[in-house]
């Protein structure tokens, strides 16, 4: 894909991210059949020759995997253009629509977020869980009613994500038939 949209700077990290994990997950499934070989003589020798002495590779990193993290969180742009060959359902549909509606709420309220947090680490307000720090940024003034409301909206986008497994005891028993 990187070749295929002419490698593009801004795919560095996704192409970066997938050759570490997938260059990772082969040395772990070379090491597990050499630790499942039963003749141990040719174990050894596999090991030395699939996974010669320093040659170990570790997993991606957190800085590589956060940059990969927040490219596809908050460049919907980048996103898509991933995602094309990809069906992703209307916003409205239960699921993975749902999940876009809840992402695209949460990203827009980021910077609403961001300025309560530094409002508590600036001492204008109190830390307090969710929604009750926004009610707090509202009556002091630090935020507006239209910013408390995007920020109530993706509370609720992302209760609404979080609840998909939530049944009755009516409900749950009808599943199980």
């Amino acid at each position: 894909r990187y070749s295929d949209d002419w490698q593009r700077a801004d795919d560095l990290p996704f192409v970066n991210w997938i050759c570490r994990h997938a260059i990772f997950e082969i040395q772990t499934a070379l090491e597990g059949i050499c630790d499942n070989l039963d003749n141990r003589p040719a174990a050894a020798l596999l090991r030395l020759l699939v996974l010669p002495p320093g040659s170990r590779v570790s997993p991606p990193g957190d800085r590589l995997g956060s940059a990969v993290a927040r490219a596809l969180l908050e460049d919907r742009e980048e996103r898509e253009r991933l995602t094309a060959d990809i069906h992703v359902p209307e916003e409205t549909e239960a699921g993975l629509g749902a999940l876009e509606r809840a992402l695209d709420e949460a990203v827009e309220a980021l910077g609403v977020e961001r300025r309560l947090r530094d409002a508590v680490r600036a001492g204008r307000l109190d830390k307090a869980p969710g929604l009750a720090l926004a009610q707090a940024g509202l009556e002091a003034g630090e935020i507006t009613q239209r910013e408390y409301d995007q920020i109530a909206a993706a509370d609720a986008c992302r209760n609404e994500v979080v609840q998909v497994d939530s049944f009755t005891q009516r409900q749950y028993s009808r599943l199980r038939g």
